[in-house]
C-alpha cells in the first residue's frame, strides 16, 4: 500500500436506492475517519441514483463514481416482468 492510498475502501451498491441514497453518502462522508474512499457502484438503476451520485461527486474527491449502463435487452426483461 502506498502511503497516498486510503486507509479503509467503502463499496456501495446501487440500484433503485435514490430514496436512501443520500442518506448513506451523508453518514458515509461524515465519518470521523476521512482517510476512505467510497466507491459507488450504480448498475444501471432507472431511478434518479445516477444523478444524485453525481452532484455528490464534486462536493468530496473520496467518492469514487463507476455507472454502468444497462443493456436494452436487460430494460426490456424487466419492463416485461412488471
Amino acid at each position: 500500500m502506498t502511503s497516498n492510498s486510503p486507509t479503509i475502501s467503502i463499496i456501495v451498491p446501487v440500484y433503485n436506492t435514490a430514496k436512501y441514497l443520500e442518506e448513506c453518502l451523508n453518514s458515509l462522508l461524515n465519518q470521523t475517519l476521512s482517510d476512505v474512499e467510497i466507491i459507488c457502484v450504480n448498475d444501471g438503476s432507472p431511478d434518479d441514483s445516477a444523478a444524485i451520485l453525481k452532484s455528490y461527486q464534486g462536493r468530496d474527491k473520496r467518492l469514487l463514481l463507476l455507472i454502468k449502463k444497462m443493456p436494452d435487452y436487460q430494460q426490456q426483461e424487466i419492463q416485461a416482468c412488471d
